[in-house]
């Protein structure tokens, strides 16, 4: 097996909300990433925490890159008041 296929069939493990999540892509949308995590982009974004960094907040259609141990979160966009 070449090297390109033993990245591509890696498992990568994330967490989003505190969920642990897998995947083999290394690189998805933030879009596709809340879709991975069931939340619909229209009502939520994407964040990365790092310790050492603030959060990271991502558009819909940017490219993440993932790595294994990876944390994010969703935000909500926006809540109804009253």
């Amino acid at each position: 097996m070449e090297r390109d296929e033993h990245e591509q069939q890696k498992t990568i493990r994330f967490t989003l909300d505190g969920r642990t999540l897998t995947t083999h892509q290394h690189e998805m949308t933030a879009a596709d990433v809340l879709r991975h995590g069931g939340l619909d982009p229209a009502t939520f974004d994407l964040a990365r925490l790092r310790e050492d960094h603030p959060p990271r907040k991502f558009t819909d259609t940017e490219d993440v890159h993932l790595k294994d141990g990876d944390k994010f979160v969703s935000v909500r966009q926006s809540a109804p008041v009253g």
